[in-house]
Formats: C-alpha cells, sequence, structure tokens
C-alpha cells in the first residue's frame, strides 16, 4: 500500500508539475500553422500559439484527482487511528501485540481487527509509522504546492464594487490576497477565461473543460521578445476561427471576432497618476509602435520602463483604441513587486 500510495502521489505532482514547462509549446510550435479562411485571403490569424497549448477535453481527470486524493487522505487517516489503537494495547516483553484480556463489546474496539491485521509484532508498528509519516508528509507537500499553483495561475479576480473590472490601482487588493498579496497570473474577469477557452475549443473543434494559464506565463517568461510577441499577438488578434466549417466567426458587423486580451506586465513600485494604490501597467508593444510612443511620451514612468524591456511601454498599444472596448487583464508575477499581466479591452 506504501508503495502504491508514493507512485500514485509522485504520478499526480508529476503531471502537474510537467504544465510548468513550457519546453513542448517551443517544440510544437514550429509545426503548427495559422488557420486561414480562404474566403478572406486579408485577414492574418496569428492562432497557432493556442492550438500548442494543453488542454483538457473532459472533468473526468479531475473528478479521478478528487477521488484518489481523497481515498488516500481516508486511508491515512484510518491508518492512523490503527497506529493509535496499537499503541493503546501496547506490546509484551518480546515486542508482540499484547492481546485482548476480554472480548467484550464494551472492551473490545471497532479498529482492533485491523490492529491485529497489520501489526502483530513491534516491528511492523514502527514500519508502519515511518511509512505513515513519509506517506502524510508526501500529501501535505503535494496540496501544498496543487494550492501555490492554482493560487498564482488561476486566479480571477473579483467585480468592483459597481459591477466593473477589477483595477489593482484604482480598487487596492481584492481582500483574499491581502494577506499573501497578488497572484503571480491571474483573470481580471471570468469572460475572459472563458473568451480564452472558447477561442481554443473552437480552434480545436472539441470540447474544452479546461487549459492550464501556467504555460501562457511559462512562455511569457522563459521566451524572449520573439516568444512575447507572437504571444501578445495571438492573444490580441486571433479570430475566433471555426475548424469544422474552416471559416472565422462573425460578429454582428459581420466581421471576424477577435479576441481581444492584452499581454502586460503590472509593476507594483510605480504609482500612476490619478490613482489611489500603487502600481502600473507596462504593455509589451509593436517595434514600430515603439519609436512613435517614445516620441509622445516622456514621463519617468515611461523611462523607468524601457530598464525592463526596450518594448515595454506604459501606454497600450495603438491598435488598441480601435479595438472592441469591453476588456479584462490577467496578471503573470515575475518578482514579488513585478507581474505580466494580460489585459482584456474591455478597460
Amino acid at each position: 500500500m506504501f508503495i502504491a500510495e508514493t507512485v500514485v502521489v509522485f504520478a499526480m505532482h508529476e503531471e502537474s508539475w510537467d504544465r510548468l514547462d513550457t519546453n513542448d509549446i517551443a517544440e510544437l510550435l514550429p509545426l503548427l500553422t495559422h488557420d486561414r479562411d480562404e474566403n478572406r485571403e486579408n485577414e492574418t490569424n496569428p492562432n497557432r500559439l493556442l492550438k500548442a497549448l494543453s488542454i483538457r477535453k473532459t472533468p473526468i481527470r479531475a473528478i479521478l484527482w478528487h477521488t484518489i486524493n481523497t481515498m488516500l487522505v481516508v486511508a491515512i487517516f484510518i491508518l492512523w487511528f490503527t497506529l493509535s489503537r496499537y499503541w493503546q494495547r501496547g506490546i509484551d516483553e518480546d515486542g508482540w501485540l499484547m492481546p485482548l484480556e476480554v472480548e467484550t463489546e464494551d472492551d473490545g474496539h471497532f479498529l482492533d481487527g485491523f490492529v491485529e491485521y497489520l501489526i502483530t509484532h513491534q516491528n511492523d508498528g514502527d514500519i508502519l509509522g515511518m511509512q505513515l509519516n513519509v506517506a502524510t508528509l508526501m500529501m501535505l507537500l503535494s496540496f501544498a504546492f496543487e494550492y501555490v499553483r492554482h493560487r498564482e495561475t488561476g486566479a480571477v479576480l473579483p467585480k468592483n464594487p459597481n459591477g466593473g473590472v477589477w483595477d489593482p490601482r484604482k480598487h487596492g487588493t481584492p481582500i483574499w490576497y491581502r494577506l499573501l498579496g497578488m497572484p503571480s497570473m491571474w483573470f481580471t474577469s471570468q469572460r475572459t477565461q472563458q473568451d480564452l477557452i472558447k477561442w481554443i475549443a473552437m480552434a480545436h473543434n472539441r470540447n474544452v473543460s479546461r487549459i492550464y494559464p501556467q504555460e501562457i506565463a511559462g512562455f511569457a517568461l522563459s521566451g524572449g521578445d520573439e516568444a512575447r510577441t507572437e504571444l501578445r499577438d495571438a492573444l490580441a488578434d486571433s479570430k475566433m476561427f471555426n475548424a469544422r466549417t474552416r471559416a472565422f466567426e462573425m460578429n454582428e458587423l459581420r466581421r471576424p471576432q477577435k479576441l481581444n486580451i492584452d499581454l502586460c506586465f503590472f509593476y507594483a513600485q510605480l504609482h500612476s497618476k490619478g490613482n489611489e494604490y500603487p502600481g502600473e501597467f507596462h504593455y509589451f508593444n509593436d517595434e514600430e509602435a515603439q519609436d512613435a510612443v517614445d516620441s509622445t511620451t516622456s514621463s519617468p514612468v515611461a523611462r523607468i520602463s524601457s530598464t525592463m524591456s526596450a518594448r515595454m511601454v506604459t501606454k497600450k498599444p495603438i491598435r488598441s483604441f480601435f479595438a472592441n472596448p469591453w476588456r479584462s487583464f490577467s496578471n503573470l508575477r515575475l518578482k514579488s513587486k513585478s507581474t505580466f499581466n494580460l489585459q482584456d479591452r474591455e478597460t
């Protein structure tokens, strides 16, 4: 049982840890192409990165994960109670389990059967105690890792008091993040996360129950400017492509629907003018647009941003002003004081 528990916990943790690695995306990306609508050849659609992201088709694996962990936790608790009952009964001078003096319903214990089956000698009790310590520690570390991973990469900010998008510069830190600080990556609205899932599902022509945002975070951090450029374009300009009909899905204006999510960087040490709380968003800009932004921006904030990246600016890329006005953002933390963000163009 101990070996089985160890292998199962390790396998589940290994799968979760593998989602933080972006080498698979980097290797798969050159083999993929952007989807195009033959009837709209002039429309670009930089969506191959979305197709390279890992997906979960059904919630079966999530249900299986919770079921297995629940069974393991229950088994560990039962074994700890069994070991406790063994300690209560004690051992004789030769190290053998003390027999029950009077086997009555009042004197017996419902775990005595487990004790007599699993522990007959002192050596059995010592080995079981050691195995339970190791198994319990593994489970606690596994749960701690899953909590940190979910908190840091799967956060969705609540709506602000007026029902709009939560902006940490205007509304501060949400109450449940005040103790440990803002997460490393966040979506500022549930709609943004659902839009991203929908775009990926349409490109795959299959149901998608879950994506892994940590892959986006890792790709933004581990890649260079070229990788971040592709990520920015994929999130901002990918069209909703129906893989079944091989055509774009149109909006009410008969134009292809864009994903419209901005990749940006949140730096908590800066304080933008006119906002109550500290923090500033930096956007990963086009090289062509950088000169135009530099010529119109001479603020200290903009000059500070140039020390982080030659292509980070505090103003949204010019194309943002012509996009759908509905947008939200998510955030990817680099250090305790700085973060990458995905910002939906509602803001």
